[in-house]
């Protein structure tokens, strides 16, 4: 199978204006899509604000979850330090660790009117970065952004939810993808079940690195990379996971449902 349908951003916006009405007539049958030279079309400052260093000295003084990816007791978790309180670092602490072995990332994501202060902050000091959004995003003033952070070797494994839209800004990412309709070893505990492999057993990898060399993907998964300046729309259900291909991988978008 293809990695998916791609489109260019003037193509896409020609076709469709809002959000709901896009998933809901389901373009290309329903399936993911890779829409390329984002970035460059809207002209976003974050395609010559977002390099390592600019991002490290510009968060140098906020501090950042250490957060990790595991099943069946939710999605993401946050690491404690020796005194059971929220382990937190810097970006440049973050990057220069190398904790991603242990898939730990950085997420940021805003949740409408249930927003922290602290994730509205984050987000708010680089927003004007990855303006204007596509034409069938919500605006910036509901609160529907993401950012995410990865090192190499980063990840998120096997999970689901509501339909995204994230644009790669720097780094490379592989995403493995699978319909909505593949079965799960938790099917009344969706957040945090685990897809089933060929043989029938739960898939539990947490980080979906280990599908570049060590284990076979699960039956009917298929791979994406996804380089800078290009943007994944995921419809709702898609099983997908995520592994950071570079040193530094920064990308952003929002929620294409309300999260509220």
């Amino acid at each position: 199978m293809p990695c998916a349908r791609r489109y260019t951003t003037q193509s896409l916006t020609t076709k469709v204006k809002k959000a709901r009405w896009y998933f809901n007539t389901g373009l290309h049958h329903n399936n993911p899509v890779l829409v390329e030279d984002v970035m460059s079309q809207l002209q976003w400052p974050a395609a010559h604000r977002w390099s390592q260093p600019q991002m490290i000295e510009r968060f140098r003084h906020r501090n950042f979850d250490e957060e990790f990816f595991r099943y069946h007791d939710g999605w993401i978790h946050r690491e404690q330090d020796d005194d059971g309180n929220p382990a937190m670092e810097t970006l440049g602490e973050y990057l220069s660790s190398n904790q991603s072995g242990q898939g730990i990332f950085i997420f940021v994501s805003e949740e409408g009117r249930r927003t922290g202060d602290w994730e509205a902050a984050t987000l708010d000091s680089i927003r004007s970065d990855f303006l204007p959004h596509p034409n069938f995003a919500y605006p910036p003033a509901d609160r529907q952004a993401m950012l995410n952070v990865d090192a190499i070797g980063s990840s998120h494994g096997f999970h689901f939810h509501n339909p995204v839209w994230q644009v790669q800004v720097e780094g490379y990412k592989m995403w493995y993808l699978m319909p909505p309709d593949w079965p799960a070893d938790s099917p009344s505990h969706p957040f945090g079940a685990a897809p089933l492999g060929a043989d029938g057993k739960p898939f539990l990898h947490p980080n979906a690195c280990a599908m570049l060399k060590q284990v076979e993907p699960p039956p009917h998964a298929f791979s994406c990379m996804v380089a800078p300046g290009e943007m994944v729309l995921l419809p709702h259900g898609w099983w997908h996971a995520t592994c950071g291909l570079s040193n530094y991988t920064a990308s952003v978008g929002g929620w294409m449902a309300e999260q509220h």
